[in-house]
C-alpha cells in the first residue's frame, strides 16, 4: 500500500533490506494500490480505504527490485472501471509484469510471465475478499465482459446449535410477513435445516461453528489457468488475497484455503503466496514446496492518500470542511479493526521477507528476514519497512515458528534471520 517515495531513505536497516529484496531473480509483491490521477469515479464503497497513488510509486517498486506483482485484491474496484483500467495501463507503461485483473474474466484469470536468466516464471493472482461486484465477468460472442478481478469466491457458513437455530427460525418467521426474505424462498418449517440470509448460509447442527465454502467453478477455473501457466513456464507462483479466517484469531487461515493451496501444488505450482490477513500466518512445506498462508504487510501507507470521496466522509459523520487526515483520525477512533491495526497491535507492523532457493523444482533453502514498519511512529513515518533489530527479529521469527507448528514446520533463528528446516 505504497503512496510516497522511499528511495530517498538512507537508514542502514532500510538499505540492508533493499539489498535482500534485490538479491532475488523473480521478486514478487502484492500491489494493493490503484495508480491513477482520478480519471474515473469512486465506487459506492471501497475495500476499506479508497486506494490511490500517483504514477511514481510504480517506479519506486521497481527501484526496490520488484519485477512481478499481483493486482487481485479487495481494493481493485475502489475507483470502478476506469480506476482499474488506468492502473493496468500504468503498469504496462512501467514495464511491471502483473496479473489478477482485466477487461473480462479471461484476462483477469490469465497468467502473467516474467523472463529471468534462471528461467521463466508464471504468476496467477486471485482474490477471495472483494465485494460481489468486483469480480470480472465473462465475455460472450454477443456481449463484452465486465472489467474486474479474478475471484475465488467463498460463502460463510454458520452452523448453529439447537437453541440458536430455534431462535433464528423464530426471528425469521416474525419478520417474514414484512418481506424479510425473497417471495420465492422455501417456507420455514420444523424440517428446515438450512437458510441463506444476506449472502450467509446458516445450517442446523450440534454446536455453533463457522466455516467457509468456496465456489467450485472458481476453483476449477483457476486450476485451468495454473495448468496453462505450467505449460509455458519453468516456475509457477500463485498469489491469493484472502481476509478469511475461521476463528476469532485472524492468524489462523480459513479452512478452505489449505485444501486449495495443496491442490495448486499438486498441479505443479512451486509456491503458494497468501496475503490479505495483514498479519503473519503459518508456513507449511508440502511436497518440498512452500505454502505461505499469509506474509502480512510490507508497506502500509494508505493513510497518506491525498483525496477521498464524499461517501467516505459521510461514513465518518464528517462534513465538507473535513480533510483526509480528519477522516482517518475519526475512523481510527470509531473502528475497532482500524484502531487495532494502526494504534494498538504492533504485530500488524511486523512481517518477514521470504527468500526461496529452488533447484530442479525442489525448495533447497528458505530464509525469513524479519522486518518492522515503525509501529508507534507518526503517520507519515509509519508503514515503511526496515530490517528488524536482533531482539525484535527474534520475537517475529519465534511467533511465526509458533504459527507454523500445526503444519509440522520448524523455524530457527540465527544471526537476525529465520531458517526453515526442510524435510
Amino acid at each position: 500500500m505504497i503512496t510516497k517515495r522511499i528511495s530517498v531513505l538512507r537508514d542502514k536497516q532500510f538499505v540492508d533490506m533493499v539489498n535482500v529484496i534485490r538479491s532475488g531473480d523473480a521478486i514478487y509483491t502484492n500491489l494493493e494500490m490503484l495508480v491513477h490521477d482520478y480519471e474515473g469515479y469512486p465506487g459506492h464503497s471501497s475495500g476499506g480505504t479508497f486506494m490511490r497513488a500517483p504514477y511514481f510509486v510504480l517506479e519506486e517498486l521497481k527501484w526496490l527490485g520488484f519485477n512481478i506483482v499481483s493486482t487481485a485484491n479487495n481494493h481493485a474496484m475502489d475507483y470502478t472501471f476506469e480506476g482499474l483500467l488506468t492502473t493496468i495501463r500504468n503498469l504496462n507503461r512501467a514495464g511491471l509484469v502483473h496479473c489478477g485483473t482485466g477487461r473480462n474474466l479471461a484476462e483477469a484469470r490469465a497468467p502473467a510471465f516474467l523472463d529471468t536468466p534462471k528461467g521463466r516464471v508464471g504468476l496467477i493472482s486471485l482474490d477471495s475478499s472483494g465485494q460481489p461486484h468486483a469480480g470480472a465477468g465473462e465475455a460472450r460472442a454477443d456481449m463484452q465482459g465486465r472489467p474486474g478481478l479474478n475471484p475465488l469466491r467463498a460463502v460463510k457458513q454458520y452452523t448453529l446449535d439447537r437453541e440458536s437455530w430455534r431462535s433464528l427460525l423464530k426471528l425469521v418467521k416474525t419478520l417474514e410477513p414484512f418481506g424479510f426474505r425473497d417471495m420465492d424462498s422455501e417456507p420455514i418449517g420444523s424440517k428446515t435445516k438450512e437458510l441463506e440470509l444476506f449472502g450467509v448460509k446458516f445450517v442446523k447442527g450440534k454446536k455453533t461453528d463457522i466455516t467457509s465454502v468456496p465456489k467450485q467453478s472458481d476453483i476449477e477455473g483457476n486450476l485451468r489457468s495454473l495448468r496453462e501457466a505450467r505449460r509455458q513456464a519453468d516456475w509457477v507462483l500463485v498469489a491469493h488475497h484472502a481476509h478469511w479466517h475461521e476463528s476469532t484469531n485472524p492468524q489462523i487461515p480459513a479452512k478452505f484455503i489449505q485444501p486449495f493451496a495443496r491442490k495448486c501444488l499438486n498441479e505443479g505450482v512451486d509456491a503458494y503466496i497468501g496475503h490479505g490477513a495483514h498479519l503473519l500466518q503459518g508456513i507449511e512445506i508440502y511436497k518440498r514446496k512452500p505454502i505461505f498462508y499469509s506474509l502480512g504487510n510490507l508497506i502500509i501507507q494508505q493513510s497518506l492518500v491525498s483525496r477521498l470521496p464524499a461517501s467516505f466522509y459521510e461514513t465518518q459523520h464528517l462534513g465538507e470542511e473535513a480533510t483526509p487526515q480528519d477522516a482517518f483520525d475519526t475512523r481510527n477512533k470509531r473502528s475497532r479493526a482500524f484502531r487495532r491495526m494502526m494504534i494498538q497491535d504492533p504485530q500488524f507492523a511486523e512481517s518477514v521477507i521470504a527468500v526461496c532457493d529452488f533447484k530442479e523444482h525442489e525448495l533447497r533453502s528458505l530464509r525469513l528476514y524479519p522486518i518492522e514498519m515503525g509501529f508507534g511512529k507518526r503517520r507519515h513515518q509509519f508503514g515503511t519497512p526496515m530490517l528488524a533489530d536482533e531482539q525484535k527479529g527474534k520475537t517475529i521469527i519465534n511467533r511465526l515458528a509458533k504459527l507454523s507448528e500445526p503444519y509440522g514446520t520448524e523455524i530457527s533463528f540465527r544471526e537476525g534471520t529465520g531458517y526453515v528446516t526442510l524435510p
